[in-house]
């Protein structure tokens, strides 16, 4: 087993106070002590730190004199803007639950999808205005940028445990279930992230992934709490990607691997300075080892591996000085104040190298599922352990791999398959580019493999060629029944394989 010592975050991160903060408290203080820092930036507007106060508190007051309390839950449509970030701290500001929806359709609809939050309020960009809806009553909200200080109008919220926001999980093998989280959840995360990035107050990051998900509105929070700049930009394709990433000295971004390979990709061509860069923080599965290497070497980055999910903000990292074998393998060792291990199905921890369910316990875990008090108790057992719903495994050192979802796992006559562990062999293929798999019904055998495929650009192969050469990968059970050859997988808007969506296919 592992002891309790040995599965905390290593260097002097374990030694780390928790903070009771607020957002408002470290913005008003940035902006006292380094008002004229650059904080925030896109393609048509720079804001600096005081800037960022000043602006973020006249908003608060427009949204406190609108009605919004704390404990008020706005629906926000949330792109991945500065605008965005800027209404986001002023919500936090007074205390009110940040809602964050998905931009790609409208709030009502996206909303239908989870009777159990019931907003209070809408606040959405649609017209190029942001427009607050509260009792059936319209009004703008003006974000306009100013130094000059304004008298709160409302009390800055104290109460730092309270839920703060609203993520909804990606509900990629289900219904999705809106995560309530709160800032000092967040604060004290971002905390261990600035220390596992190896940040300095000139890093300076880049704002990726979407805001309704949690790695996405993750980047704005860390580069208040670590003081440092960060760019928005307008396109996430590869090409203007990357000369944002090159004009703007980004140090540091979060992202997918899709998205990085991609980049890489253009890079290849395009040459492109990106020395400046020194991390790409992601999660998901492990990373093919010539894929991992590929995008370190063409983005000229250092790649550090997560797990994190929405219930749990951020769990685990590897760092900066972690080999690329662990880093590309591994999710690393636990952040401060967090401990875990791994349970078989009937709840006993398993030693070093079994692999089982991950369980956790910490003081940063979710406040709760928001008005779905039956599923909160559903995530807790009797001890209070946090049951993740992921497979892994510790290794001596405490690192953790994450192998699979309980939930994604294939039963074929009666033997569990990890759909990870196939996507991984067909990965480890030199003309597959990506993989998903997924388990689809059989009348003889409950359910069986199939995959959906993407090749690399100038290769061809048949799916007998592919089950061929994963003949000496897999066990014979492990490969794929059906196998469709696509250009894309499709994606949720958090960035994770659409498996729901992708089973449909084999249907």
């Amino acid at each position: 087993m592992l002891s309790e010592g040995s599965i905390r975050l290593d260097r002097d991160c374990a030694e780390m106070d928790l903070v009771e903060t607020s957002t408002y408290e470290l913005l008003k203080a940035f902006a006292e002590e380094e008002g004229d820092k650059l904080f925030l930036a896109d393609e048509k507007q720079r804001f600096t730190a005081r800037e960022t106060y000043c602006t973020v508190t006249a908003c608060a007051n427009r949204l406190y004199a609108l009605g919004v309390r704390e404990g008020t839950v706005v629906a926000v449509r949330c792109p991945r803007t500065l605008s965005t970030a800027l209404i986001y701290y002023a919500l936090l500001f007074i205390g009110g639950i940040a809602t964050m929806c998905d931009p790609h359709t409208d709030l009502k609809t996206f909303l239908a999808g989870n009777d159990t939050v019931k907003p209070d309020a809408l606040l959405t960009d649609e017209t190029g205005e942001w427009i607050f809806t509260m009792d059936g009553k319209s009004e703008t909200v003006p974000l306009v940028k100013t130094d000059i200080p304004a008298r709160l109008c409302f009390l800055p919220t104290a109460n730092v445990h309270a839920p703060s926001m609203l993520i909804f999980t990606s509900g990629s093998t289900g219904v999705g279930k809106a995560v309530a989280i709160s800032q000092f959840a967040t604060i004290n995360h971002n905390r261990n992230l600035i220390h596992r990035w190896e940040c300095t107050p000139e890093s300076r990051y880049g704002a990726i992934l979407p805001f309704n998900h949690v790695l996405g509105i993750y980047c704005p929070m860390t580069a208040l709490v670590g003081r440092n700049f960060i760019f928005f930009p307008a396109s996430l394709s590869p090409a203007p990607l990357l000369r944002d990433i090159a004009e703007n000295g980004i140090t540091h971004i979060v992202g997918v691997a899709s998205l990085f390979y991609a980049m890489a990709k253009e890079n290849e061509t395009l040459r492109l300075d990106t020395s400046a860069l020194r991390t790409g923080f992601m999660g998901g599965s492990p990373v093919p080892e010539d894929q991992f290497a590929y995008i370190e070497r063409y983005l000229d980055i250092k790649l550090i591996n997560a797990f994190g999910m929405s219930e749990g903000y951020g769990i685990t990292c590897t760092t900066y000085y972690d080999s690329a074998e662990l880093r590309r393998c591994s999710v690393g060792r636990f952040f401060a104040w967090f401990t875990g291990c791994v349970r078989d199905a009937n709840g006993k921890e398993l030693p070093v190298g079994h692999e089982g369910e991950l369980c956790l316990k910490g003081p940063m875990l979710m406040v709760g599922y928001y008005g779905n008090e039956e599923e909160t108790k559903k995530a807790y057992d009797a001890d209070g352990w946090f049951h993740t719903g992921d497979l892994a495994r510790f290794d001596e050192d405490g690192n953790l791999y994450i192998t699979g979802r309980i939930k994604e796992i294939i039963i074929r006559n009666g033997i569990n398959l990890v759909p990870a562990r196939i996507e991984n062999a067909i990965g480890s293929l030199p003309a597959v580019s990506e993989a998903s798999v997924v388990g689809v019904r059989h009348e003889a055998y409950g359910e069986v493999p199939c995959a959906l495929v993407v090749l690399k650009k100038g290769y061809s192969m048949t799916a007998e060629q592919l089950l061929q050469e994963l003949g000496t990968r897999l066990a014979k059970n492990e490969l794929p029944v059906r196998i469709l050859f696509t250009d894309v997988i499709p994606l949720t808007s958090s960035g994770k394989h659409d498996k729901q969506n992708i089973k449909k296919l084999f249907e």
